[in-house]
Parts: C-alpha cells; sequence; structure tokens
C-alpha cells in the first residue's frame, strides 16, 4: 500500500527543521529550538558534544563576549550541529559571520 516507498520519520524531522528555521533564522535561538526540539537540555547537549554549558548557552543567546576566540567557537558549534543533525545548512558559517562582525 505504498508504506515501503515512504517512511514518515525520515521526511518529519525535516519539516520540523524547516519549520524551525523559518520562525527563528539560522542562528543561536534557532539551535535552542531544535535542541528543546530534540528533547535536549543544555547539560545532556553539554555531555554529548563535550562543549561547556556556559558556551553553549552564550552560543545559543549569541552573547558572543561570552565566547572564546572564534577558533574555539567554529569547534565547538561543528560539534553542535552535528549532534543536533544538521550540520550541512551553512549554520556554522553563518554564525561565525555574525560572530566575527560582533565588538570585542
Amino acid at each position: 500500500d505504498g508504506l515501503l516507498d515512504e517512511d514518515p520519520l525520515e521526511d518529519e524531522p525535516l519539516d520540523d527543521v524547516e519549520r524551525l528555521l523559518a520562525t527563528h533564522g539560522d542562528g543561536g535561538a534557532f539551535l535552542q529550538a531544535l535542541r528543546e526540539h530534540r528533547g535536549l537540555s543544555l547539560d545532556e547537549l553539554s555531555r554529548l558534544t563535550h562543549v561547556s554549558s556556559r558556551y553553549l548557552e552564550a552560543i545559543e543567546a549569541e552573547d558572543f563576549s561570552a565566547l572564546p576566540p572564534a577558533t574555539f567557537v567554529r569547534g565547538y558549534l561543528r560539534q553542535v550541529v552535528r549532534v543536533l543533525d544538521v550540520a550541512d545548512r551553512g549554520l556554522v558559517e553563518a554564525f561565525m559571520e555574525r560572530f566575527s562582525r560582533s565588538p570585542g
């Protein structure tokens, strides 16, 4: 009955990701919304990424002054988007562009 042709679980996350991107943009607010949508706390994401919760919180808030140098932030973001399963969406590059324009 066509059940083998279509995997609803495979399509659903993409729709949710697109909806969250449209609602929150491609920055920290999106990462927070996606993390929450995936049912992860900051502490759980920290454990999975090996990134400090305070840095994850600063990333989500786009509190650039609370973040370390760009090299570290880029690595942290790569881990976050990998764990949240949105690695190929240009999120790291978009965030790093905003980070590089921030004062300080």
